[in-house]
């Protein structure tokens, strides 16, 4: 019975706040989440395996070949600047620590070269938070994957970087639902560009973020996108809400 009221609880707890977020993206690949958990976070782990490849590549021309420290943190010579030579590429705790790592990395590179680096302001802001929500998710994830066993392959010496068949023969990993929306969220958000993003609390407080380089040119279609698909959410979130609301009243009534 303590079970119960303690998802009860949490569901209260995620209706408690509405975020919207308004995410710019040069092309778009419409793949749902996968109903396999572990190919979920594997697509997490290609996802930011990728990104900080791409990022390593760019900055490696930007900064000065004499580079070995960024801070207490070394590169690795001979490999990509930020990913260095990959050691677990599949979906575990390892993985994921190993990511958060690179990225972190890059942040502090990009810190400390920054006044040097020949780029515009928000660019280098946009490239610096991307990874630090890199950082900041895989920290996460690997909180979440404490309660779960999930087998690492260890086969970063390999040409192709990512294939399954190893991966595909472990069991099932069955997630809580609130595991897994933490995991939607992460594919949700990737490593695009949000321009905008709106926060409504049950309190009342409304917070709206625009990035800098979108505030300073704006576009009207985005911007009615986003008010349209925060009013539609609102309406949404208020349904649920009530719901929520009656079912525990039915719930408190048999007591």
């Amino acid at each position: 019975m303590g079970n119960f009221w303690e998802k009860i609880k949490h569901t209260a707890e995620d209706v408690s706040t509405l975020e919207i977020n308004t995410i710019l993206k040069s092309d778009m690949v419409c793949v749902k989440m996968s109903d396999n958990n572990l190919i979920a976070l594997y697509q997490l782990t290609k996802t930011y395996h990728l990104k900080i490849v791409e990022l390593g590549k760019k900055y490696k021309k930007l900064l000065p070949d004499s580079i070995s420290h960024c801070g207490d943190m070394k590169i690795e010579e001979g490999y990509n600047l930020f990913r260095g030579k990959p050691k677990f590429i599949m979906a575990g705790d390892k993985s994921f620590k190993e990511l958060r790592n690179c990225a972190r990395l890059g942040i502090r590179c990009i810190n400390k070269f920054k006044t040097e680096i020949d780029l515009p302001r928000e660019e280098l802001r946009t490239d610096e938070m991307i990874l630090t929500r890199i950082e900041m998710q895989s920290y996460e994830i690997r909180n979440l994957l404490k309660k779960y066993e999930i087998k690492e392959c260890h086969d970063g010496d390999k040409k192709q970087m990512f294939t399954t068949s190893e991966f595909m023969e472990q069991k099932k990993l069955e997630l809580e639902f609130r595991d897994r929306q933490v995991i939607q969220k992460a594919l949700d958000l990737g490593v695009e560009r949000v321009v905008m993003q709106t926060r409504i609390g049950m309190d009342g407080d409304i917070t709206t973020r625009i990035s800098e380089r979108f505030a300073d040119n704006p576009k009207q279609f985005i911007l009615d996108v986003h008010n349209k698909t925060t009013d539609l959410s609102v309406s949404f979130w208020k349904t649920l809400f009530n719901t929520l609301v009656k079912f525990g009243e039915n719930i408190l009534d048999k007591f």
